[in-house]
C-alpha cells in the first residue's frame, strides 16, 4: 500500500505513532513521510525529523493513504500554499485521507471538505472567522468516518479510535471501532480568542 504521512512545523508525533508503528511493524508497510520542503522539521515536542521527499518530488495525489498529524501552530501549514495545492489535488473518491486534532484545517483550506462530515480539535470560535472551514460539515465527535475520509480529535480517548478506524478501512484488522455519539466542544474564552486570531491574521493577512 502506498501511504504519505504529511508533517509541517510543529507536527504532532504521540497522535500518529501508535498508528504508524502497527502500519510498518505489524503489517510490513512503508509510510513516505512527506514536507513542503527537505528539510528538517521540528515536532511540537522537540523530534527533528527530515522528510523523506519534498511535494515537489512527488505527485500526492497517487497515493492510496495520506495520514495528517494535528500542529500546535496550523496556521503556518494553512499559509503554506505548496501544501494547500497539493492537497487541493487528492481526490477522496480514491484516496483515503486520515486527519487528526487540528490538521482538518489544512483539508478544509484545500477544499477536501466541502462534501464531507468531518471532526478534529478545531476551537468553534474559528468558524465566525474563516468560511472555507465549511461550519455546517463540521460533527463534535471524538472520531468520524464518511466515506474515505477518517478524522478525529487528538485526545487519549480518540487517538485509538482513530488507529483502528483507518486500519479496518484498510483491511488490515476486520472490525470497526465503536464510535462514540458524545459531544466534544473546544471553545477559546472570546477575548483571548480575539487576540489570538489579531495576531493570526497579521501574520498571515490572505489567509481569509
Amino acid at each position: 500500500m502506498k501511504i504519505a504521512l504529511l508533517i509541517y512545523p510543529e507536527f504532532s508525533l504521540y497522535e500518529m505513532t501508535p498508528l504508524t508503528a502497527k502500519l510498518t511493524l505489524q503489517y510490513q508497510q512503508k509510510v513516505d513521510i512527506i514536507a513542503s520542503k527537505k528539510i528538517l522539521y521540528q515536532s511540537e515536542d522537540g523530534f527533528q525529523v527530515m522528510p523523506h521527499y519534498a511535494l515537489e518530488e512527488i505527485d500526492l495525489a497517487r497515493y492510496e493513504l495520506i495520514l495528517l498529524t494535528g500542529t500546535l501552530d496550523p496556521f503556518v501549514a494553512v499559509n503554506d500554499l505548496n501544501l494547500i495545492k497539493a492537497l487541493s489535488k487528492v481526490s477522496l473518491e480514491n484516496t483515503l485521507v486520515a486527519s487528526i486534532s487540528s490538521s482538518p484545517i489544512l483539508l478544509a483550506k484545500a477544499g477536501l471538505l466541502n462534501n464531507h462530515l468531518y471532526t478534529g480539535g478545531i476551537y468553534r470560535n474559528y468558524f465566525n472567522s474563516f468560511s472555507w472551514l465549511k461550519a455546517s460539515n463540521y460533527v463534535p465527535r471524538l472520531c468520524m468516518i464518511d466515506r474515505n475520509l477518517i478524522t478525529a480529535i487528538g485526545s487519549s480517548k480518540a487517538v485509538p479510535l482513530f488507529t483502528d478506524s483507518v486500519l479496518a478501512k484498510c483491511h488490515f484488522i476486520s472490525d470497526f471501532p465503536e464510535l462514540s455519539n458524545e459531544e466534544v466542544l473546544f471553545t477559546l474564552d472570546q477575548k483571548d480568542y480575539e487576540s489570538m486570531i489579531e495576531e493570526v491574521l497579521n501574520l498571515y493577512p490572505n489567509i481569509r
